[in-house]
């Protein structure tokens, strides 16, 4: 009994152990061969591309992508070419104001042997508004303060207009473009950007993508400020002088960088005495000049507006 059933096991399986692990790997590939060619499914992220009318503005949200639910062959499923995949719709007859629209699995541009399952969303709730244009100014969108002392005196922008366009009623509120921020923080001189525009509303934008080149101007801001003790020096003579009073005030108008870098010692009242004045001992009133101002800084006031001078006996020189 037992050597009968080993001859029938001899009989089943082949004599070459090589015969043998080929009939396994025939048997292997015809498995997946089949099984390869079974259904089966896949969920898939499909992009949304809409044809829209000329006249018209789409105001509701709308997906960019829609997910797609296939069934196909394991081979046909796994090997397209997602980058490829994508569903037209044609809107460019809409009317006016919400509609719902239907998206019909069967209408879905599909690799071959593969279809539509189930789609979602399954609708869109779409809306129109009318499309309108206009011409508006192109403000620039400054961005922090200048450093101390320091302002903005003006800006330029060029070009100085552009076009925007979308839903009609939303453009009718925009009475101004604003460009991207422009920063002007601790800025002490005067600078040029380029920048584009920032995003106009949710349904309105430019009608031509463009650059803006924006000037800005910054300037000094214009103080007063007041100096006390400025001493006096008498320029013009080699006697002895004695000046009353020897220290004068002084109010001056000038960019409060300068002024505030400035004191009573870095200045001097200079009085200058003619030739004939330094020679011959008296007494006299005189005006004065003020040294060590420095640029765009100006006297506003002097007080006392005169000194007295009297020229006493010749320095004696050693």
């Amino acid at each position: 009994m037992k050597r009968s059933k080993e001859r029938f096991l001899r009989r089943l399986l082949p004599e070459s152990p090589g015969l043998w692990l080929l009939a396994l790997a025939i048997t292997a590939a015809m498995w997946a061969a089949v099984h390869m060619e079974q259904n089966q499914v896949a969920t898939v992220d499909v992009p949304l591309m809409l044809s829209l009318p000329k006249d018209k503005v789409l105001v509701s949200d709308v997906p960019e992508k829609i997910k797609v639910t296939m069934s196909g062959p394991w081979t046909q499923l796994t090997g397209m070419d997602r980058d490829k995949l994508g569903h037209e719709i044609d809107l460019s007859g809409s009317d006016l104001g919400p509609s719902l629209y239907y998206l019909d699995p069967d209408a879905l541009r599909l690799p071959p042997r593969t279809r539509a399952i189930r789609v979602s969303p399954s609708q869109l709730r779409l809306s129109f508004a009318r499309k309108s244009s206009r011409l508006v100014p192109v403000v620039p969108n400054l961005v922090g303060q200048p450093a101390r002392g320091y302002a903005v005196k003006g800006f330029t922008c060029g070009p100085k207009e552009v076009t925007i366009e979308g839903a009609e009623s939303e453009v009718g509120l925009l009475d101004e473009a604003v460009t991207e921020e422009i920063d002007i923080v601790n800025r002490t001189q005067s600078f040029e950007a380029e920048v584009g525009l920032f995003p106009l509303s949710r349904n309105v934008w430019a009608k031509e993508k463009a650059r803006f080149k924006v000037q800005v101007t910054i300037e000094p801001v214009v103080g007063e400020d007041r100096f006390t003790g400025v001493a006096v020096r008498v320029d013009g003579t080699e006697h002895e002088v004695r000046v009353t009073p020897d220290t004068v005030s002084v109010a001056l108008k000038g960019p409060e960088p300068s002024l505030e870098r400035l004191s009573s010692k870095k200045l001097t009242a200079v009085v200058e005495l003619a030739e004939q004045e330094g020679k011959v001992p008296g007494r006299m009133e005189k005006t004065y000049r003020l040294e060590g101002l420095p640029e765009g800084v100006q006297p506003l006031k002097l007080e006392p507006e005169r000194v007295r001078i009297r020229v006493l006996k010749k320095m004696r020189t050693p």
